[in-house]
């Protein structure tokens, strides 16, 4: 009998972002066919449980200089390097480009290296100064092209690889961050406490999700909400997640004026608000399930699968035309879409210009003139839902896990 193939995978840590949660869903699911283990640099903040029955966790040192990053860069180098000749993988897929790094560095006799790009390295603008310029054009342009394969998550990433990092064509394949779909819509079933179901319910409520950080752009989002109640309509907003900018999220919805909800404060849900800052939810799906629209300003992506958990909880989507992804979602359209013609009611969903700092105010009156025509038409809602079901298709568990095990067998030839 053929012995079961052994897979290592690498990821920074399982905390509570999507390229986390992909990690997670990808280690249970090949460990059906495949000897799956997994390693970590630190399992601090731990969102998603450790699936295999043999991980390591590296534990490196907290680095704040440059030498001090140089040396943690060794150390789990060495490490891993340790690890690897210890089990003898047969591919090794590393997730965000820390853990990238050191696969790349230390592969071994036999091993085909893989490296997952879960989000735009390109369009990242928290990639910046000195240490942002050497990890863009020396470490993302060279490195890189060491990797057996490059798995992208969208399309357009591709592109991206293809063109700034020179990875050669035969080299880099899409396989689409997927979801769980049973799982999710089992998920979006449970009840909400308190009266905050009923809020959801009754009221023209929109929810997002995502860690509370620059990328998200929740601020943003605030902004919008606000216009968007001055012009004279009822509405509640749902944010869900955690971050660095928590405290200054809460802050700037209270210097709006709004009514705020802070989970991190205010105990119970009881009361009317405006905005309710719910934190990190290990079960999003149900607040997702009961919202009228799900809204997402992000100013850079991947292929964000909240969407398409959104798209399983039957709630239809507002969402930023960022790099990259949400296109990818919600349009079979390939161009960007421009301020002149937004918003752009796609086929799945609808798109809005990528966030623009130079023009604030165009884009903040178009998500307001928007949200007032969906809460003007709720026929759009029904469209998008009934719609959304053909296109979880593209994003299932069983068609992404196919691909990677065809991956598997090409790179085995």
């Amino acid at each position: 009998m053929t012995s079961k193939k052994t897979i290592l995978m690498i990821i920074p840590s399982l905390g509570r972002g999507g390229a986390e949660r992909i990690f997670y869903l990808m280690s249970r699911e090949l460990s059906k066919n495949f000897n799956v283990v997994q390693c970590f640099f630190n399992l601090n903040d731990q969102a998603y449980p450790v699936t295999s029955k043999e991980y390591y966790v590296l534990n490196p040192e907290p680095a704040r200089t440059v030498i001090e990053k140089i040396i943690n860069l060794y150390n789990r180098v060495k490490k891993l390097r340790e690890i690897k000749r210890k089990i003898k993988p047969d591919f090794s897929i590393s997730q965000m480009d820390g853990a990238d790094y050191i696969n790349i560095f230390t592969k071994v006799k036999s091993e085909k290296v893989i490296s997952c790009i879960q989000c735009t390295l390109i369009n990242d603008v928290s990639i910046k100064g000195i240490p942002g310029w050497i990890r863009k054009h020396f470490f993302i342009r060279f490195f890189y092209r060491w990797a057996d394969a490059i798995v992208t998550v969208s399309d357009e990433l591709q592109m991206e690889m293809k063109q700034f990092c020179k990875i050669p064509a035969f080299k880099v394949k899409t396989i689409y961050n997927f979801a769980d779909i049973d799982e999710v819509t089992s998920s979006a079933k449970d009840s909400i406490d308190g009266e905050l179901a009923d809020v959801l319910s009754r009221e023209f409520s929109l929810v997002t999700s995502g860690r509370l950080e620059e990328q998200k752009n929740q601020r943003f989002l605030l902004d919008i909400f606000h216009s968007f109640l001055q012009r004279g309509n009822k509405s509640k907003l749902f944010i869900l997640g955690d971050g660095q900018l928590r405290n200054e999220l809460v802050k700037h919805a209270m210097s709006l004026n709004l009514k705020v909800y802070s989970a991190w404060s205010n105990g119970p849900t009881k009361g009317d608000y405006d905005v309710y800052f719910m934190g990190f939810q290990k079960n999003p799906f149900k607040y997702f399930a009961k919202a009228k629209w799900f809204v997402f300003t992000s100013r850079w992506e991947g292929l964000p699968l909240v969407l398409v958990e959104s798209m399983a909880c039957k709630t239809p989507i507002v969402s930023t035309d960022c790099k990259t992804g949400p296109r990818e979602i919600l349009s079979k359209r390939i161009e960007p879409i421009k301020i002149s013609e937004a918003p752009l009611m796609a086929e799945y969903g609808i798109l809005m210009p990528d966030v623009d700092e130079s023009a604030p105010a165009d884009h903040l009156t178009l998500w307001v003139d928007t949200l007032m025509q969906l809460n003007a038409d709720l026929s759009l809602r029904e469209k998008y839902v009934d719609r959304q079901e053909e296109r979880l298709r593209l994003f299932s568990l069983h068609f992404a896990i196919d691909a990677w095990k065809d991956l598997f067998e090409k790179l085995r030839r």
